[in-house]
């Protein structure tokens, strides 16, 4: 699974291409699947956004838009930047935006601000 991370780390493709990848390692791309996910906890698609969005936050500068941040970290659209941020951060990128922080909601308990800059 590290090979695996650090191809889609390094490439940073638009898609991730599981047949691909499954045969760089010697698997089926149902099999790799399967063990990306019980070993990371997430689907291969799912890391592959996380590594987008680390991008384009480690990237960001003052003044960007928010279109700006979503065509920058390779989203279709900038709905589906704003979705994937919320849903991973549980925070809006455009308060990010705004204060340079995520204020990280953790179900319930105390929040905590993430800054990147």
């Amino acid at each position: 699974m590290r090979k695996i991370c650090d191809e889609l780390r390094s490439q940073l493709p638009d898609k991730v291409d599981v047949s691909r990848l499954a045969q760089a390692v010697g698997l089926s791309s149902s099999r790799l699947s399967h063990l990306f996910r019980q070993q990371t906890g997430v689907t291969l698609r799912r890391f592959l956004l996380h590594l987008k969005m680390n991008q384009v936050l480690a990237q960001w500068e003052r003044g960007k838009s928010m279109s700006q941040l979503a065509m920058d970290a390779g989203f279709y659209d900038q709905p589906h930047f704003v979705r994937t941020a919320r849903g991973m951060f549980d925070a809006m990128p455009s308060e990010y935006v705004t204060t340079g922080a995520f204020t990280v909601c953790r179900c319930g308990l105390s929040s905590s601000s993430l800054s990147l800059s």
